[in-house]
């Protein structure tokens, strides 16, 4: 085939800017109509400007003829035969010359798995390196290539190059190409690195003087070089010019020329094509537009009249452009139309007018939509068959995800609107299925050895999918039809009732005090917050779930007659969740006995502050839900906070964040418990009795009475709800037992704004997506059930849930969503780690946990029967699997997505059961079951059928000797915990080809006695628990040398065994993980000293946060174990040792001090400690725990026994004593 020729260069346009006048003086124009002004001269800039070339018309004529079929399998031959190169390359030079134009020739992306194993040679052998000893050509090459694919080479590979004074060497001058190369490589230079300095300014000195005859390609590239640097260069600009250059080069190889022309014309074909399209969209008055408005910026505009023009952008108002000068007038309202009409054009093509986007109708439907949408974006190299389907499915989801944004709360009054959503629920799962099974094929597809892309049963699963994607498309567009032409009056109707009615929930200072039922303590606690008079303002908050009489307390407080005699004025707010600044001022205002009519709205703070000032003052802000705009931080800065005039506010609140941000602290927020047995009791006999009728008068009934007041836990508002629902009703015996049989359905039906339904809906709602698909996974879980928060994380994660963002993990992502719903008082910790709070267990109010079954199941999120348990069918989607359970009703199902084994359930699994038939499953949790009677054959070869799989937990199941080396078909597969498997011996080699392995846990798999090598190739793991030294007599291991190409690392635990070994070369090899977090060691198996040694040289993670060191047999602790190596670590924990002592830097210095917060301490029984240092060394700790430590001494915590101590508690106990004073 003829080489073909680059076509001629698209032209670019060249902006002529002229230097600025400074004589130039504009007077601002006046406008017509106002009184006439003159303003002071102002002196601007000016330029001048070239007409751009890149107008409309021009862009849609541009063409390429480099697409179709016949180019695309010249592209792939030609790509085939640039692959051979690498494994005809062997000088290690030669490698990287070959690397070096593959990247600067544009094409490098195309063989990424190529050039990332050639350099992993490369570093491995950079020990014997002698074809690099006095090249600097060779050594500058080796260097820049090697830190810029992130591998840690040294600023002193260049000293070679220096002589005894430390300058390079003058006859270097005369190397050209070494100069060059040397110049590329220094600006890889990081922070300090001064060799690469002193590097980068000889090479540049030298490079502009050069003298002599050199080559013209390479003068070429030296003037190209020193006009910019290669590292700061646009990559698919520097490919064009370099294809000139490498043509000329005597060393040229025709077919990746070719193959790099071809390719750079190919891209540039979509370029145009995506150029096109967007000046379709973007018109040239919008363009035009946009650089008036940049050069107001740039070049004309003052600093006052820019401040003045950002704000009015800002704010968006009409009524700003009244402050700016005339000619932005001009330029602010062309781009205010410009952009109203663009919104309306487009949401009229739509089919309505109006968007919400920070709410979704239905919560399985919007994360679903927002999942795959998110998908269909990030995945831009879609398998090439599909890629028209998923173009035009993006396009679709766009319209649908806007008609969720714009349904809220309208699927429970319209059934088309539920219909509909149910459908296209439907809908989203499939096409959610048909995509992951497509990005699994294209992982398979990239080992050619695993499948061959013509063979029949590719080309089956093609056509298949292909066909699917298009039905789908037909369905979505079919969908959208109807929705615009029948529901789109509707929904403007709808969405306009719901905003003008959403989410109010008035509240009162006024109770009846006959109603209540217990509150003397919390009553007792918040007044001994708000009567003293040592501050000039309190700040209470009262925090806690729906229903749980967080108002009840806060009317009782605002009417006692201690308080009311202690402050001079008493205001009760009612905010909710429609927050309307105007209407709380005007509502504190009339209840200070001044109604505000009349007034401008801008002067209502001012008289709430004359009203307040020189008064105690008590403000009651009930029901706050947010306070995102601003209105408390405007209303608190008006009040007054006089000294002498002792004043507070009580909040009340469901979400913790929003009492942080009011300024209340921790130690002032009470939370209120459930109800006692016997208040419980007296609450729900008010309740459901009435008048002179008392329960005395029917004891029959009292026995059925207190099996419903049971079942609310406490709960307040259930207690009144059940309580008023019965008082409704005839005093029989019948009556109640069918209430408490029905107890369920009576709570989850909704009864009005009073009923508990509403109340926890009203949480639920204001929950955005995601949450609220984590919050339906508790409802899988039996009553009063403790929940493994990391079981929660791992299934959010496998599910895709959750996704990691920015520079957090999906696992911090999701255990911050953990924590969102617990400080929105949805979810009940249990259990959480002691310094920092994680959680690591937690439960669920049954309250709480029937709204989740109710939503659950009208969201088909789960499958439930009529009294609110889950049941398996055909058509489950997750399931908490139980020995109640019968699996044959499975049978058939090809929606399951996650299924759970809860603890202590046995199952029946054979290859002919309906469970071995699902195959669509991409969460399997079997942790906590041994399954003494399943075939582990049987089991395995149906997980390793299950393509989607995205987590799976096998956590202490018995007799699992060893994975199938099949187990490499888990293509998905993201998280693997075999934890506890105390029979497994090993995993085979395969493991390390699944290459989206985040997490691998092995930890206390007694049995296992080591990884296998290449774990190292796992480059997106994150967690890495059990790694085990294994000794160097064992071929084939994994060493902790692997560990240095996994650079996401964040958690490693590692097992010393008695024959492990560390080489000398090894301990560096943390120092290089600088995102590792967490690091346990552990040597219970070791005995052997001189390991020991080695583990006390090792250098840590720079930004290391926790540690463990258990069963350490040293004297003293690592060296390495101090202030200054660790200086960010946060907890530290030594358990079970054999020290007597802590090393020399322990205790840093006055200057270098721990940073740590918590300190745990176990089992050391030799080890001398006294608290003054740690209080002296360690001044940020919060939390101490402390167990079989004799030899410490006036520790404020018992240390024989398990003892622990907490600042708060003991800056608590001071507070309060003062308070007494």
């Amino acid at each position: 085939m003829a080489v073909l020729r680059m076509p001629v260069a698209l032209p670019y346009c060249s902006f002529t800017r002229l230097p600025p006048s400074r004589n130039d003086t504009v007077r601002a124009c006046s406008n017509a109509h106002a009184p006439q002004t003159f303003e002071p001269t102002v002196a601007r800039r000016s330029a001048n400007y070239q007409p751009c070339i890149w107008d409309y018309d021009y862009v849609q004529s541009l063409k390429s003829h480099y697409v179709g079929e016949t180019y695309m399998k010249c592209a792939k031959k030609l790509k085939r035969d640039v692959r051979i190169m690498f494994v005809n390359v062997v000088e290690p030079l030669a490698q990287l010359e070959l690397i070096d134009v593959l990247q600067r020739l544009g094409v490098a992306y195309q063989f990424e798995e190529d050039i990332k194993r050639t350099l992993d040679t490369i570093y491995i052998s950079r020990n014997n390196d002698k074809w690099m000893e006095e090249d600097l050509h060779s050594t500058a090459l080796h260097f820049r290539l090697l830190r810029q694919h992130g591998f840690h080479v040294p600023q002193e590979v260049f000293n070679s190059f220096k002589d005894k004074k430390g300058n390079f060497k003058t006859f270097l001058c005369a190397d050209t190409k070494g100069i060059l190369s040397l110049y590329e490589a220094s600006y890889f230079a990081l922070e300090g690195e001064n060799i690469l300095e002193e590097a980068k300014d000889f090479t540049s000195k030298h490079l502009r003087h050069l003298k002599g005859n050199i080559n013209a390609n390479l003068a070429k590239q030296v003037n190209h070089a020193l006009e910019l640097p290669l590292h700061w260069r646009m990559l698919r600009l520097e490919a064009r010019w370099f294809v000139d250059i490498y043509e000329r080069r005597g060393d040229m190889n025709p077919k990746l020329l070719e193959f790099a022309k071809l390719e750079f014309n190919m891209v540039q074909e979509t370029h145009q094509n995506d150029l096109k399209e967007m000046s379709r969209r973007m018109t040239t008055k919008v363009n035009a537009l946009i650089t008036t408005i940049e050069d107001v910026y740039d070049v004309y505009g003052t600093l006052d009249e820019l401040e003045l023009f950002t704000d009015a952008i800002e704010r968006w108002d009409i009524n700003a452009v009244e402050r700016l000068p005339d000619y932005m007038k001009i330029c602010f309202l062309a781009l205010y139309n410009s952009i109203n009409e663009m919104s309306y054009d487009t949401l009229k093509e739509k089919g309505w007018e109006k968007k919400r986007v920070e709410e979704m109708a239905d919560a399985v439907v919007g994360v679903l939509v927002q999942s795959l949408y998110t998908t269909l974006v990030s995945e831009s190299q879609f398998p090439l068959e599909f890629q028209n389907q998923f173009e035009d499915m993006k396009k679709r989801l766009e319209i649908m995800q806007a008609f969720l944004n714009d349904t809220e709360g309208l699927k429970k009054k319209n059934e088309t609107v539920k219909k509909t959503l149910t459908d296209l629920r439907e809908l989203i799962y499939e096409a959610d299925d048909i995509l992951l099974d497509c990005l699994i094929r294209a992982y398979y597809r990239k080992d050619d050895s695993f499948l061959h892309r013509h063979s029949p049963r590719e080309l089956r699963f093609r056509y298949k999918k292909g066909k699917k994607l298009s039905e789908i498309n037909i369905r979505i567009t079919k969908m959208e039809e109807s929705l615009r032409t029948y529901l789109a009056p509707i929904i403007r109707q709808a969405s306009q009732e719901e905003h003008s009615n959403r989410g109010f929930r008035w509240t009162s200072q006024a109770f009846d005090q006959s109603a209540i039922v217990g509150l003397k303590d919390d009553t007792r606690k918040i007044k001994g917050w708000i009567k003293p008079r040592n501050e000039v303002l309190h700040r209470v908050g009262i925090l806690g779930m729906g229903g749980l009489g967080k108002t009840t307390i806060a009317q009782k407080i605002f009417n006692d007659k201690d308080v009311v005699e202690r402050f001079t004025k008493r205001i009760w707010v009612s905010v909710s969740q429609t927050i309307n600044e105007t209407a709380i001022m005007k509502s504190m205002l009339k209840q200070l006995g001044n109604d505000g009519n009349g007034c401008d709205d801008g002067m209502l703070l001012n008289m709430i502050q004359q009203e307040l000032s020189n008064k105690t003052y008590l403000i009651v802000m009930d029901d706050v839900w947010s306070i995102d705009d601003g209105w408390w931080a405007r209303i608190f800065a008006g009040l007054p906070k006089t000294e002498g005039y002792s004043s507070s506010i009580i909040i009340t609140t469901r979400k913790d964040d929003v009492l942080r941000s009011m300024g209340v602290e921790e130690e002032r927020t009470h939370k209120p418990k459930v109800l006692k047995e016997d208040e419980s009791w007296s609450l729900f006999c008010k309740a459901a009795f009435s008048g002179s009728k008392t329960i005395s008068k029917y004891p029959e009934l009292k026995g059925v009475g207190k099996e419903i007041v049971k079942k609310c836990q406490g709960l307040p508002l259930a207690i009144k709800t059940i309580g008023g629902l019965l008082s409704s009703k005839p005093y029989s015996l019948s009556q109640w037992e069918g209430i408490r049989d029905t107890f369920h359905d009576q709570l989850t039906t909704d009864q009005g704004d009073t009923s508990i339904i509403s109340s926890l809906q009203l949480s639920y709602d204001e929950l955005p997506s995601h949450l609220k698909q984590c919050l339906l996974c508790f409802s899988i879980y039996p009553e009063d059930y403790e929940i493994s928060a990391e079981q929660l994380v791992h299934w959010w994660i496998g599910e895709g849930f959750v996704w990691g963002k920015n520079l957090k993990t999906a696992s911090e992502s999701a255990f911050d969503c953990l924590s969102e719903l617990v400080n929105r008082c949805l979810v009940e910790v249990v259990h959480r780690r002691n310094y920092d709070g994680r959680v690591y267990s937690c439960t669920m109010h049954d309250m709480v946990r029937d709204l989740a079954i109710k939503v659950a199941r009208e969201e088909a999120f789960c499958s439930f029967d009529g009294r609110g348990r889950q049941i398996p069918t055909a058509n489950s989607r997750r399931l908490g699997f139980t020995s109640k359970m019968d699996m044959r009703n499975l049978e058939g199902n090809s929606k399951l997505r996650a299924l759970l084994l809860m603890p202590s359930s046995s199952i029946h699994f054979d290859r002919k059961t309906g469970l071995a038939r699902v195959k669509s499953l991409r969460v399997l949790d079997f942790s906590q079951n041994k399954l003494d009677n399943v075939c582990n054959d049987d089991l395995l070869y149906w997980i390793i059928s299950l393509n989607r799989l995205a987590y799976l937990n096998l956590r202490g199941v018995a007799g699992l000797r060893e994975l199938p080396y099949s187990i490499w078909k888990l293509r998905n597969l993201q998280i693997l915990v075999l934890n506890e498997c105390n029979d497994l011996e090993k995993l085979p080699p395969c493991i390390t080809t699944l290459k989206k392995l985040t997490v691998l846990d092995v930890g206390t798999c007694s049995s296992l006695q080591y990884l296998p090598q290449g774990i190292g190739r796992l480059s997106n793991l994150q967690e890495l628990s059990g790694l085990k030294l294994a000794s160097p007599a064992i071929m084939d291991t994994c060493r902790l040398g692997e560990l240095k190409d996994l650079v996401q690392l964040r958690v490693l635990r590692i097992n010393v065994s008695k024959e492990g070994e560390i080489a000398d070369k090894e301990l560096d090899v943390l120092l290089g993980l600088e995102k590792l977090e967490v690091l346990s060691i552990n040597t219970e198996e070791c005995e052997n000293m001189e390991i020991i040694e080695k583990l006390n040289k090792l250098s840590p993670p720079p930004h290391l946060q926790v540690l463990y060191l258990r069963y350490y047999r040293g004297d003293a602790t690592p060296g390495w174990i101090n202030p200054k190596s660790l200086s960010k670590l946060q907890y530290l924990c030594i358990e079970n040792g054999e020290l007597k002592q802590v090393n020399e830097g322990f205790w840093g210095s006055e200057s270098t001090t721990w940073k740590l917060q918590g300190l745990c301490l176990k089992y050391l029984p030799r080890l001398y400690m006294e608290w003054e240092w740690v209080q002296k060394r360690m001044p940020l700790l919060s939390y101490l725990e402390v167990s079989h430590c004799y030899m410490f001494k006036k520790f404020p915590c018992e240390v024989i026994n398990l003892g622990s101590w907490r600042k708060d508690e003991e800056q608590e106990s001071e507070d309060g004593e003062k308070d007494k004073e």
